[in-house]
């Protein structure tokens, strides 16, 4: 899916826009298509907005068990922008029903 966001580098193609993970994926998972996007032109942003950039997700390979990536990955820096200003990353997640 991620891959499909290139396709928006040319005005008459039609496709995906952005992806938001909003939970988090295992680098192994998000690594091999965030790096083709992000070489085919993609913007990746992290939970506190700064760019991913190919180094970082060499060095989550190191230990891919051991972390998971929340991102945003757009056709454009402003789409990803736009879409990070709009999640409340810092949000806590709701209680389980019964939990005070």
């Amino acid at each position: 899916m991620m891959v499909s966001l290139v396709d928006k580098q040319v005005e008459t193609a039609s496709g995906i826009d952005a992806v938001v993970e909003l939970k988090g994926q295992k680098p192994h998972d998000v690594v091999p298509e965030a790096f083709l996007a992000l070489k085919a032109g993609a913007t990746m942003r992290k939970q506190d907005r700064s760019a991913f950039t190919i180094p970082d997700l060499e060095q989550l390979l190191f230990r891919p068990a051991a972390s998971s990536i929340k991102y945003v990955l757009s056709a454009t820096p402003e789409l990803a922008d736009s879409i990070c200003s709009a999640i409340p990353w810092s949000a806590p997640a709701p209680a389980p029903d019964g939990a005070a």
